[in-house]
């Protein structure tokens, strides 16, 4: 997944009814909706993430924003929008989260939705401010970052324009922390390895600035 993508006054019918568990849904029509996830969805009182579209499946996170995952007839209204979540995020900074037990690299995602990566449109730039903030469940040992850098979307390719800068840490342990240029996913990559005992537990807010060609 990526950042939220919208389109305007999109509505569409279920296309078989599905229960509270399922995570992929059809739809008698994508005509309108946006070509790449991810996005939002209401049936009826529920919200739903839209995290992947093949043909008129959606594959989608139930139960999103506090609201429950519940059966829905087929023929129910399956509506686009805007939540409460979206427009908090867009005034404010990006939030990423991980949760790291072993030295494996280990990436972060937004609201720690697996695959929820920082996507950079074609053809754009972004110069970025990324505070992250670690914490030890079981020591209490607390790292700290503070990164600033430039990354770019040319064509098919995704990358760093010079170096990242790590402008402060704190460090209570041997953790460390990677700022990349994902070029397979186009995104900002977040990740961090380190010591391999108890549970780590990360968040990153990060700030960018946009321009496109």
């Amino acid at each position: 997944m990526m950042l939220d993508t919208f389109t305007n006054n999109i509505q569409t019918l279920l296309d078989g009814s599905i229960d509270d568990s399922q995570t992929t849904l059809d739809v008698v029509s994508v005509t309108g909706f946006p070509t790449i996830a991810n996005f939002r969805i209401v049936i009826e009182q529920e919200l739903l993430l839209v995290t992947s579209i093949s043909g008129n499946t959606f594959t989608v996170q139930r139960g999103m924003e506090d609201t429950t995952a519940v059966l829905h007839n087929s023929g129910k209204d399956v509506t686009h929008v805007i939540t409460r979540d979206v427009n908090t995020r867009w005034q404010q900074e990006i939030d990423l989260y991980a949760t790291i037990t072993t030295t494996s690299d280990t990436e972060f995602f937004i609201d720690a939705i697996a695959n929820s990566r920082l996507n950079l449109p074609d053809d754009s730039a972004w110069t970025f401010l990324i505070h992250t903030i670690a914490k030890n469940t079981s020591t209490n040992e607390t790292c700290a970052w503070l990164h600033v850098g430039t990354i770019e979307k040319n064509g098919s390719t995704t990358d760093i324009v010079g170096s990242v800068n790590n402008l402060f840490f704190a460090l209570d342990a041997p953790i460390i922390m990677n700022v990349t240029a994902d070029d397979t996913n186009d995104s900002l990559k977040l990740s961090a390895f380190g010591v391999a005992y108890n549970t780590w537990k990360f968040h990153s807010k990060v700030h960018y600035v946009e321009v496109t060609a």
